[in-house]
């Protein structure tokens, strides 16, 4: 969401302090391997019938202070896949890792087949980049090779990234899925709150878990799985858990309500503007209106915005300030999500058109929830 980055300007003022104590911890994820030798999983009666089974899923993020005193995550997940037909080989042999401003520290895959027959993925020329539109490496792409109907495919990858103040993980699919773990290590300085949703159970909180950190760990024997319908918000009703930073040693931080993120957004989005952009969107005024237009109703000029800057803007998903500038967007038709709404509202400021920014959630991927707020 938006507001992600605005929320991070605002707790990173709580972080910056006696970040040096936990540095030297070791980090846990660096420890996590696979089993070097094992048998298959054995599969659950009557699951035979779905396409894939997920028999173990284990997703940490893991919070530490690294060298020069910034607090940055370690995302870890581990997947193992009981495919039955060949459509599903087809369907889950084929790995992507999101690794947008990532780096990548661990990727290993293999398929094991009934026959104890085990085939790795052999090196770095098997994996692949796959880039966004302007350049930016989004995902690492690979085949788990030599995979057979009833065996399994393996993969397991670590990343490091920038910290997240808040987050959401969806663990149900449609397929059935068996010992699935979320965990959250960090800091013992650093606690989150969570909450589960759709019937997922419920997580606990361990102060102080490994020596100087805390844990967060939500285990699942069993998740069901969850098939489509018609008319139906699939996403929204997939069981999922939420967390955000919730404290900072014995300090609970004044957390924000979605009042103070939505107030904190109006004052991205509505900036006072110099004589340059002025002039940029008076020129887009000409262009998207007639001479006439001040005897236009409200309604017409907001219609002939809308076509305009859904015909001519160009949407990207890359998080860039050229993205979210007046003037850049206006020159060169592209804009983030945060510079195409930071466009409609300064046109209707300057063609006093009444209009109310509204935060909420998009109700097919999950419902607003007005009493735990997150980044996303």
């Amino acid at each position: 969401m938006l507001f992600t980055r605005y929320l991070i300007l605002v707790l990173n003022l709580f972080l910056i302090t006696n970040l040096w104590a936990n540095t030297t911890l070791s980090i846990q994820s660096y420890q996590y391997d696979w089993q070097q030798v094992r048998p298959l999983y054995t599969l659950e009666k009557g699951q035979e019938a779905y396409p894939a089974v997920i028999q173990k899923y284990t997703h940490t993020y893991e919070y530490f202070y690294n060298e020069s005193g910034k607090l940055k995550v370690i995302e870890l997940v581990h997947k193992i896949i009981r495919v039955n037909n060949q459509e599903a080989i087809q369907e889950y042999s084929k790995i992507h890792i999101p690794i947008a401003g990532a780096k990548v520290l661990k990727i290993k895959a293999r398929a094991i087949n009934q026959d104890g027959e085990i085939t790795n993925l052999r090196d770095e020329e098997q994996i692949k980049e796959l880039s966004k539109s302007q350049g930016e490496v989004a995902y690492k792409i690979f085949a788990v090779e030599g995979v057979k109907k009833g065996g399994e495919i393996e993969f397991f990858y670590m990343l490091e990234l920038d910290y997240q103040i808040s987050g959401k993980l969806v663990l149900q699919s449609e397929i059935p899925s068996h010992n699935v773990n979320f965990e959250i290590i960090s800091p013992e300085s650093l606690t989150f709150d969570t909450k589960s949703y759709n019937g997922l159970t419920k997580g606990k909180f361990k102060n102080n878990h490994y020596k100087g950190k805390n844990l967060f760990s939500l285990q699942s024997s069993e998740i069901p799985a969850l098939e489509r319908q018609e008319l139906f918000n699939y996403e929204a009703h997939l069981q999922r858990v939420h967390f955000r930073l919730a404290r900072k040693k014995d300090v609970i931080y004044p957390l924000l309500t979605w009042d103070d993120i939505a107030l904190g957004m109006s004052k991205v989005i509505y900036t006072d503007n110099d004589k340059r952009t002025t002039k940029a969107l008076l020129g887009l005024v000409n262009r998207i209106l007639p001479p006439n237009y001040e005897q236009w109703t409200q309604e017409m000029k907001i219609k002939a915005i809308d076509n305009y800057l859904k015909s001519y803007i160009r949407k990207e998903n890359v998080a860039n300030p050229n993205f979210e500038n007046i003037q850049s967007i206006i020159t060169n038709q592209y804009a983030n999500e945060l510079g195409i709404i930071k466009l409609y509202t300064q046109l209707f400021e300057l063609l006093n058109i009444d209009h109310q920014l509204v935060l909420t959630s998009n109700k097919q991927v999950h419902t607003f929830d007005s009493d735990f707020e997150i980044g996303r």
